[in-house]
């Protein structure tokens, strides 16, 4: 059944300085046909920084208890700062305010300022929610909407929080300023990733860089902010582009982990200064440091599109990951769970917004075949297919490698955009000829019989290498891979030039023992 309200407004326009300034005040009353459940209202103003009109429109949705605003036309390089008196969250530096509804009032009262230097224009707005049937909770009562107990996450056993079922997403930055996604299962030795990568690349351009510097990494989801690091050295603003726009000014880089729930949790990598509102909470971390939450009441939390942080340089590292589903294909998942125990819980996050903005993210991805989010879990029982680690070793043990702990991974795969070439990617500690390993950083095409049909057998087969680091798919040989399944979950490997005088190959002393 349709709804037909009236909606009346106050809106004042307050320009504030250094010096006395006059107030305005205007009156309005709009009438409008709202759809079912969701009711629109829209505003116009004269805004005393410019002239121009500031157009503001929100939307009350009564079956999710949400208002969500948006401002246009306003005054460019101008600062948005955003309030309303039914949530606590508050917004800067973004012409969109979308907020749940924590406090029953029969009147939302949204404040927009509009500010350039010390001149503000502030814009309020009121909302008619009257109609609302708001349940009163009794006093004392826990606040959470499925008022579940407190527990400890399913990560890290480390952290307090509270189970819901809401697993619905909305997005964190502005598609328009993406240029690409790259997707997980990116083999990347060169920087540390040998294996499979758990997480996708979120590319933005230099001119997204220049328009959008201001702007911060939203929350996707409700949730507690509940670990920020900060990484020991800080990152260059421009990214890969900084000698392109000889620019080379220096942003923080953070990885921040929010638990949206017991079971689900979202990590950010490389994002840049920390919104005001996340340092309030944290003080300042200092390079190489670290702020961690003690319990939930120290936990930072967050409604869906709260700010976090600005975006860093030109790529930040997404995932998303639920302890409910456990990849298959990590043979030995307890491998994974000391070091990084999210690895194995990987999930695909688009997944979780609706359709339109799915549809949007999805076009920006560079994968040509699904599943578009990547895959990164290969082993198969009995096949050379998959992640391998050095004989006597575990996933972390730099002491007894005496290197960076992924020296000895290996992973046998597919290239993460171009999943129909084989790929090799490996550690220094395989052995191989440093002249071959930082031709191509590690990582390698491999030309020979499917991955996927070679299992244990008395004779070893010999691939051909070569280059295929990143996201090029070069021509040039580089080596020759000598590999036999030994059963029992064990490969034998090793690697020769491409100047080998041997036609047929045979393992020598200098080859090395893997396991899974």
């Amino acid at each position: 059944m349709l709804k037909f309200f009236v909606f009346t407004f106050l809106l004042f326009i307050i320009s504030c300085s250094s010096a006395n300034s006059e107030q305005v005040e205007n009156h309005k009353i709009i009438q409008i046909n709202p759809i079912e459940n969701i009711n629109i209202v829209q505003t116009q103003n004269e805004g005393n920084l410019s002239g121009k009109n500031v157009n503001l429109e929100c939307i009350l949705d009564e079956n999710k208890n949400t208002i969500s605003c948006e401002a246009n036309s306003y005054p460019q390089n101008s600062v948005l700062n955003w309030s309303a008196n039914v949530t606590s969250k508050t917004m800067s530096g973004t012409s969109d305010f979308n907020f749940q509804i924590e406090t029953p009032n029969p009147r939302a009262v949204i404040t927009l300022e509009v500010c350039q230097g010390d001149t503000c224009d502030k814009t309020i707005s009121e909302i008619d929610m009257s109609f609302i049937g708001f349940a009163k909770k009794p006093s004392g009562q826990i606040s959470d909407t499925n008022k579940n107990t407190l527990q400890r996450d399913l990560f890290f056993n480390e952290y307090d929080c509270v189970n819901n079922n809401n697993k619905s997403f909305e997005k964190f930055y502005p598609i328009r300023l993406i240029e690409e996604i790259e997707p997980m299962g990116k083999l990347n030795a060169g920087s540390g990733h040998v294996t499979p990568t758990d997480h996708l690349y979120i590319k933005r351009n230099p001119d997204a860089i220049s328009e959008d510097n201001n702007h911060f990494i939203l929350s996707p989801s409700s949730g507690h902010i509940v670990r920020i690091t900060r990484q020991g050295n800080d990152q260059y603003l421009y990214g890969e582009y900084s000698e392109q726009q000889n620019d080379y000014s220096l942003v923080p880089d953070h990885r921040i982990l929010i638990m949206h729930s017991c079971n689900l949790m979202t990590i950010f990598i490389h994002l840049g200064e920390l919104h005001p509102t996340i340092i309030e909470r944290t003080g300042k971390i200092n390079l190489g440091d670290s702020w961690s939450a003690s319990d939930l009441n120290s936990a930072i939390k967050l409604n869906t599109g709260d700010p976090i942080a600005k975006f860093g340089d030109n790529v930040l590292d997404w995932s998303v990951h639920d302890s409910n589903m456990i990849l298959e294909g990590f043979l030995n998942p307890e491998r994974y769970r000391q070091a990084e125990p999210w690895k194995i819980h990987t999930v695909d996050p688009f997944q979780y917004f609706d359709s339109d903005d799915k549809e949007l993210l999805l076009s920006k991805v560079k994968r040509i075949k699904e599943p578009l989010a990547g895959k990164i879990d290969y082993d198969i029982e009995g096949k050379i297919i998959g992640n391998w680690f050095l004989e006597g070793t575990d996933y972390l043990d730099e002491n007894k490698l005496q290197s960076d702990y992924w020296a000895g991974h290996l992973a046998i795969g597919y290239h993460h955009i171009y999943p129909d070439h084989q790929i090799l990617s490996v550690g220094r500690n395989i052995g191989i000829d440093e002249n071959i390993y930082n031709k191509s950083w590690g990582v390698f095409r491999l030309e020979g019989p499917d991955i996927t049909t070679i299992g244990k057998i008395s004779n070893e087969i010999e691939y051909k290498m070569y280059s295929g680091s990143g996201n090029i798919l070069g021509d040039d040989l580089l080596g020759r891979l000598l590999i036999r399944h030994l059963g029992n979950r064990s490969l034998q490997v090793e690697v020769f030039t491409v100047n080998s005088n041997d036609n047929v190959l045979k393992f020598t002393d200098n080859s090395k023992i893997y396991t899974r």
